[in-house]
């Protein structure tokens, strides 16, 4: 994920983020603020990909990009893809993660041929697969 003005945010542990700059050349490129739940501001610096800290360790605080998959149907055919990834993948939609991210059943399966409900893969972004015309 690269972090742009574009999207909405939360942090992993579902407060508000509200993303003011990502123009700076500093390595903690993108500026805004959290939310805290008595809607407190508390001002917030990130590498470009969401990160707080600059380790591999995730922070409560990292930014998590706030999609809506209202509209995809679990077992619905889609086109799913990562930031880092060339190449999409197709699958069946198996709903969403704790992170927000889209998920497919493994194996090409759907819900009713799935084993274990918890046989699914993220990513970042999921479009619905539409049938070419003739």
């Amino acid at each position: 994920m690269k972090v742009n003005l574009n999207e909405k945010y939360k942090t992993r542990d579902g407060l508000e983020a509200i993303i003011y700059s990502t123009t700076s050349n500093s390595p903690y490129s993108v500026h805004g603020v959290v939310k805290d739940k008595d809607g407190f501001e508390f001002l917030y610096e990130w590498n470009n990909k969401g990160s707080v800290l600059n380790s591999s360790f995730q922070h409560h605080h990292d930014l998590v990009c706030v999609r809506n998959y209202d509209h995809i149907k679990i077992d619905d055919k889609v086109i799913v893809w990562d930031d880092d990834v060339e190449e999409n993948a197709r699958g069946h939609f198996a709903g969403i993660d704790s992170m927000g991210n889209p998920q497919i059943w493994n194996h090409g399966k759907t819900s009713f041929t799935i084993e274990d409900k918890n046989d699914s893969v993220g990513y970042d972004y999921c479009l619905e697969w539409e049938e070419p015309h003739d």
